[in-house]
């Protein structure tokens, strides 16, 4: 059994993460597509607006550049992540999270389950996400990245509070988008817990009340925070 499980491996996830692993936590954060973690929508991003500490160790290792791209990002965050052996990743889809006597078993697509002491669901804004292109209409969370319903169905069945959400951009090639999807109505001061499913949390655009990169890495922060604090009371 780990210490965290974290579903999402956007912003929120690889911060927090990061920062539980360089508290001497056990983590797994497993997400639908390691070849995705960490991206951003916007092509570019200026170094001297990342203030994650998972994307300024990522930017010390291209230390000449004053952007990076998308792909340069998401590369150098995975790189980090592999480098800390209290981080597992691993690829699959959640389904649902099943109570055990000390926690919570994340039950996966694939049938491989992830028992933990406790879940952050950091899975952005794929809860049940309808994203239109153009003419064209996905159930992708993301441009090209799909979303899958079980978790949010799961949710839903559970009685969680959910609140639907939407906004809108522009792809790289300028062509308008808008996107539909759900986020959860979680406390909105750490621990950030999810009703109704003790020692489960929500962080990030996948929370209501957290729709900006800064919003993003302060709960990121701020329940890596809790959860070390929390453990430590424990302890004595």
């Amino acid at each position: 059994m780990v210490d965290v499980a974290v579903v999402g491996g956007g912003v929120a996830g690889c911060e927090l993460a990061l920062r539980l692993d360089r508290a001497g936590r056990s983590v797994v954060l497993v997400t639908t597509s390691l070849d995705t973690v960490y991206t951003s929508e916007p092509p570019f991003l200026d170094v001297s607006e990342l203030i994650g500490v998972a994307a300024k160790e990522a930017a010390a290792l291209q230390p000449d550049a004053d952007r990076l791209s998308r792909w340069e990002l998401h590369t150098h965050v995975k790189q980090v992540l592999e480098q800390h052996s209290g981080v597992h990743l691993m690829q699959s889809s959640v389904e649902q999270l099943v109570p055990e006597t000390n926690g919570w078993s994340v039950e996966t697509w694939e049938g491989v389950p992830i028992e933990a002491e406790r879940v952050v669901l950091a899975v952005g804004t794929f809860l049940n996400a309808v994203l239109h292109v153009g003419r064209t209409v996905e159930t992708s969370g993301r441009l090209g990245e799909i979303a899958y319903p079980d978790l949010f169905h799961w949710l839903q069945g559970k009685d969680v509070p959910l609140e639907r959400h939407s906004d809108a951009g522009k792809n790289d090639d300028g062509v308008a988008w808008t996107r539909d999807y759900w986020a959860i109505r979680s406390e909105g001061t750490p621990p950030f817990a999810v009703p109704g499913l003790p020692g489960v949390h929500a962080i990030g655009r996948c929370r209501t009340g957290c729709t900006t990169y800064e919003a993003t890495v302060a709960d990121a922060t701020a329940l890596a925070d809790h959860v070390i604090n929390d453990a430590l009371d424990a302890t004595f």
